[in-house]
């Protein structure tokens, strides 16, 4: 099955998740489909950083690799 935003990505993003970023960076929804999809590279940097991940605490090696599978597809909804 595709990794897409509805049946994998969204699904990642905790609320905790959402209203932390929303402090860090106001612009920045993780649980709106157009704001991440606009900000992917942002968000798989801040992912894939080691020393200070987002979210707090990181995501599984598997999860980061799907997010970049989805943006390479072209970030299907």
């Amino acid at each position: 099955m595709a990794i897409t935003w509805n049946n994998t990505i969204k699904a990642y993003f905790t609320q905790r998740d959402i209203d932390h970023m929303k402090q860090i960076q106001p612009q920045l929804d993780l649980g709106d489909y157009t704001s991440v999809k606009d900000n992917a590279v942002l968000v798989y940097q801040r992912l894939s950083d080691k020393v200070n991940p987002m979210p707090p605490g990181g995501w599984p090696q598997e999860w980061i690799a799907n997010f970049k599978s989805w943006t390479e597809a072209g970030s299907p909804e």
